[in-house]
Parts: C-alpha cells; structure tokens; sequence
C-alpha cells in the first residue's frame, strides 16, 4: 500500500519505525552508538528516505554533547556536530529532547540502516533514552521527489 501526498506527485512507498528505551551513556568524545537504529529497503534507486528521530538526552554535568544519524558508516550531519548539540555554561545536570530530521538520497535497492549516535564533550557522561522514555527512528520512503 502506498499513500500519495495530496497534489505533489508524491507517494510515501513505506514505513518502517523502532522504538526502544534502553539507555545509553558515554564518556567518549567520538561519536558512539546509542543502539537506536532502523533498516530499509528501498523499491528505487530514485526514493527518498525521510529519517525523524525522536528520544531523550541527558547530561550529568552539562558539559555538552552532540547527536547525529549514520547512515551505515556515513554520518550524515556534520561530522564535527552532527545535527544537534546541547551546551548549557552551568555544571547541572540537563535533560532535553533531541529531535533530528533528514531526507537522504541512498540511491540503492538494498537494504539500508540508520542508526542514532551520540559523542560528549568534555568527557561528561551524556546518556539517550534516559528515564525509560522511547526513543524512535521512523523512516518513510518517497517516490517521486
């Protein structure tokens, strides 16, 4: 089953979500996985993958950290940043929401995953999917963008 997007000649092929609430921590200044991770499988070499991601950082001292989405071994923000950072210039602890969104052009027909990773700054332990709240990666295949 498809869904065509009203008037654009687009069509959402599929979707695939995961959800999961382990958390995750680290101390590392290099971006680690945070085992939120999804895989598709495109119908075109031509679909766009929509990536939202949505789950609970935390940091103990508020040092800062960064999230970013991978696709296999790409990172597809910046590879410094990635596509969110959290610095607070107190030493309290700071729990906010990361929320990451991406269209990717994989141009392949086999099966790709995307998988949510995280860094900290400073050497403070930064954490996802804290207090047992979901984390989610949707991913919707497009045609004809």
């Amino acid at each position: 089953m498809s869904v065509s997007l009203y008037g654009s000649g687009q069509t959402i092929l599929q979707v695939i979500n995961t959800t999961t609430t382990t958390n995750i921590s680290t101390t590392s200044g290099s971006f680690v996985t945070t085992n939120l991770s999804a895989t598709i499988t495109p119908f075109s070499t031509s679909s766009k993958i929509l990536v939202l991601v949505r789950y609970n950082g935390f940091d103990t001292t508020c040092a800062g950290s960064e999230h970013t989405v991978f696709r296999g071994g790409t990172n597809l923000g910046s590879a410094t940043y990635g596509f969110q950072v959290a610095y607070s210039t107190t030493a309290q602890q700071l729990s906010f929401p990361v929320v990451m969104n991406y269209l990717d052009s994989p141009a392949t027909t086999s099966a790709t995953t995307y998988t949510c990773y995280m860094a900290s700054n400073g050497g403070q332990t930064v954490s996802a999917m804290g207090y047992s709240t979901p984390g989610t990666i949707t991913l919707l295949e497009i045609s004809g963008v």
